[in-house]
């Protein structure tokens, strides 16, 4: 009949049917593969019923809703359950969680018990069972991080790293989540939060502010300078500090007035306005030196430059004279209010 029945333990039998002239072998195979219709078949290949027979194909790829037509691994899943597409995960940290693509993209999650989780965006890095970030083969790192609603843009410090080395971070670029911008390796200040700012190099800030004590808008490049939560101006470290504004229409260009204008980092700082120009309802132009309250007014109109008020300013001093003054007319008046024993002449003049 081309029937034969094998019988081993309840539930393990078997029928294999062909005709009269079939041959083979089932069951352990010491030296071979099994032989279906005279062929072993080949690697990637599975015994699938054609509905004439029994044949070697090619195994169906995916499951429901993926086709795959892979002749090697694509995903690759390790027991720390770190996913690789077209690669093997490298040995990652147990606090992080890792898709690895490509030989050296990742996209990483790290959740340490009692600290902020964050977010990463990476190449050619991953975190060691230590915490460290390491290079995942010879050449340059970047890494982008979301943590706590603030985005940071990393590269490494230096040209290039060596496979298995750890990173040293400089932080190119941050965005808090008040909109401001940092452009450098430190982290941005507590800024005023009606403050629009961007921070640059050790110490520099371009920053737009609205100051309830005002009421006014004003815009600022500064150095060494942030607005605080307080809307007091402090240094952000030690050393001088000095101002440009743009305010109400105005121009102001102050400088730190304590001491030697040192200061300490935080502490507010005492400002000296060194030059004030504005523009009034008239268009002329003003400009004077302010120290605290006491003021030198000087005014340029229409390209004159006249004192604005009378005998306030000199022109040198008693010890600090001109060397010389040239004029188109020379003065003209005598000034009688400044004479002392005035007499009439005797030189016939009148």
């Amino acid at each position: 009949t081309g029937l034969s029945s094998f019988a081993g333990a309840a539930g393990t039998e078997a029928l294999i049917s062909g005709s009269s002239s079939s041959t083979g072998s089932f069951g352990r195979v010491e030296t071979g593969n099994l032989t279906v219709g005279g062929s072993q078949g080949s690697d990637g290949q599975v015994l699938t019923s054609t509905g004439a027979g029994v044949a070697w194909e090619a195994a169906a790829g995916g499951v429901d809703g993926i086709t795959s037509t892979a002749n090697s691994t694509a995903i690759t899943i390790d027991s720390a359950e770190n996913v690789g597409f077209g690669v093997t995960p490298e040995t990652w940290d147990n606090y992080a969680n890792a898709l690895q693509f490509g030989s050296l993209g990742g996209l990483w999650a790290y959740e340490q018990p009692t600290f902020t989780p964050h977010l990463h965006l990476s190449e050619n890095v991953y975190v060691d069972i230590y915490g460290n970030h390491k290079f995942i083969a010879n050449g340059k790192a970047t890494n982008y991080e979301q943590k706590e609603g603030v985005h940071r843009f990393r590269v490494q410090s230096g040209n290039s790293g060596t496979a298995g080395a750890t990173i040293n971070w400089v932080t190119g670029l941050t965005i808090d989540n008040d909109y401001n911008v940092r452009i450098g390796p430190y982290d941005l200040k507590d800024w005023n939060p009606y403050s629009s700012v961007m921070q640059f190099g050790d110490y520099g800030a371009l920053h737009h502010t609205f100051t309830n004590v005002t009421n006014w808008y004003h815009l600022n490049l500064s150095d060494n300078v942030y607005e605080d939560s307080s809307e007091d101006e402090v240094y952000m470290d030690m050393g001088p500090a000095s101002q440009y504004r743009q305010e109400g229409g105005m121009h102001l260009f102050k400088v730190a007035s304590y001491g030697n204008g040192i200061g300490m980092a935080d502490d507010e700082i005492p400002w000296t306005t060194a030059l004030h120009i504005y523009s009034d309802s008239d268009g002329y132009y003003d400009g004077w030196p302010e120290n605290g309250e006491s003021y030198v007014p000087l005014i340029a109109v229409g390209g004159d430059l006249i004192p604005a008020e009378t005998e306030e300013i000199d022109l040198g001093s008693s010890t600090l004279e001109w060397d010389n003054a040239y004029f188109q007319n020379a003065a003209t008046v005598s000034d009688e209010r400044r004479k002392e024993q005035i007499s009439d002449t005797t030189l016939g003049l009148e």
